[in-house]
Order: structure tokens, then C-alpha cells, then sequence
């Protein structure tokens, strides 16, 4: 058989299962990593050293940023914040849980003692002011 001496061998791999097969192979190692690095960072990790311990596969190349997960907090939030302060973060917290509850499970009184349980000093046996809507952005 005469061969040409510019020509080149090549296939098809559209009918190789085998190929496909390694396709998802590699796809699920590389979500494999990825699902690694989001948990090295959201467990306090830098992302630049989560990303190289997962290249790298060494772990020893992880650095922690010194923050932690809210979950890792102990109630009250961080030690040291002062009280005021932690005070009102909390009741803004409350707030914004409460509010999603009021006029499915909760009456308007209901979520008021509550909040005023924990600290908000509000008026009871008034309805919000408003037009039932989310207010407009600041300087709309």
C-alpha cells in the first residue's frame, strides 16, 4: 500500500463508546474537585490555597483566612462584640426572619412580641404603614 508522506491518520471518536466513557470519567473527577475547593473555602480556607491543595492533591497547602463559618459561632455571635451592637444586629436578624412569617403563620401582633421579647420596645395593636410592598431602593 502506498502511503502519501503528508498523510494523516485520524478516527472518528463519535463511535467509541470507551472515549465517552472517559469523558464522564474525567467529568465527575473535576466536579469532584470543584464541590472540594467550595467546602475548603466555606470552612475558612483562602481560595488560592484551596485550589492548590486540590491540584496539588497536598492539603499541608491549605491556609486558613481566620474566618469561620456563622455556624461555627457561638450563640450571640462572636466573642467580643459589644453588646449594643450584637443587640441590635440580633433583632435586625429576628427581623428579617420574622417578617417572611407575618400574615401566613404569624399575626402582625405576634411577630411584635416577639421581637419585643428580645429587646425591640415596639407598639403593639398597630398595622404596618404601607403599601404592602418591599420598599423602593434608597434614592430611587
Amino acid at each position: 500500500m502506498n502511503v502519501p508522506s503528508d498523510a494523516e491518520l485520524w478516527y472518528d471518536p463519535a463511535d467509541m463508546p470507551i472515549l465517552r466513557e472517559d469523558a464522564k470519567d474525567a467529568a465527575e473527577i473535576e466536579e469532584t474537585k470543584q464541590r472540594t475547593i467550595v467546602g475548603y473555602v466555606k470552612d475558612g480556607f483562602t481560595p488560592e490555597s484551596a485550589v492548590a491543595a486540590v491540584q496539588g492533591q497536598n492539603v499541608t497547602l491549605l491556609q486558613h483566612s481566620g474566618l469561620v463559618s456563622v455556624q461555627l459561632q457561638p450563640p450571640g455571635g462572636p466573642a467580643g462584640r459589644e453588646p449594643d451592637v450584637q443587640q441590635a444586629r440580633d433583632l435586625v436578624e429576628m427581623v428579617q426572619k420574622i417578617y417572611l412569617g407575618v400574615g401566613t403563620v404569624l399575626t402582625y401582633d405576634e411577630a411584635r412580641n416577639m421581637l419585643n421579647q428580645a429587646g425591640a420596645e415596639l407598639p403593639l395593636g398597630q398595622q404596618p404603614q404601607g403599601n404592602g410592598k418591599a420598599p423602593a431602593a434608597v434614592g430611587s
